[in-house]
């Protein structure tokens, strides 16, 4: 064999292994972007809102967390 035609096919196996190795690349990059959606879509929304009632004609509002079912803060008066 010459140089020429060895230098001919390392130049192919090298163009060959790159393509390879380049087309799998995307899906890597494309894994990751589902990776980081999966952690985002895992972080709770809050689910803290004012309940409120009426005591002795006065209006009152209190924090509570659905998420956790829990008060939060104490009663404070609105009108």
């Amino acid at each position: 064999m010459s140089t020429k035609s060895i230098l001919k096919r390392i130049i192919c196996i090298g163009s060959l292994n790159f393509l390879i190795l380049s087309a799998a690349m995307p899906a890597q990059a494309h894994y990751a972007q589902i990776e980081v959606g999966i952690e985002q879509a895992c972080i709770k929304k809050s689910g803290i809102h004012w309940r409120y009632k009426h005591e002795n004609g006065k209006l009152y509002r209190r924090k509570y967390d659905y998420t956790n079912n829990k008060w939060i803060g104490e009663w404070e008066l609105v009108k």
